[in-house]
């Protein structure tokens, strides 16, 4: 994305580059409209937390698979 914001915040018209179809190794400028955006991004995903749900059919798979070893 940081690409692409880059791209639309600042266009200039594209040097034509010889890469022979690899991709550049080159990491996308950091920009500052997206900062607090990627910030936010990386809360929630830092964030997540997970719940160990299961239901009947999911313990009977497990006694099913318990038995069978």
């Amino acid at each position: 994305m940081r690409w692409k914001a880059f791209h639309f915040l600042s266009p200039t018209t594209p040097a034509n580059k010889k890469t022979f179809g690899l991709k550049s190794k080159n990491c996308p400028p950091s920009v500052k409209e997206m900062r607090a955006f990627e910030e936010g991004m990386i809360t929630i995903i830092k964030n997540i937390e997970y719940k160990d749900v299961k239901c009947q059919f999911q313990q009977d798979l497990k006694k099913d698979i318990s038995f069978s070893k």
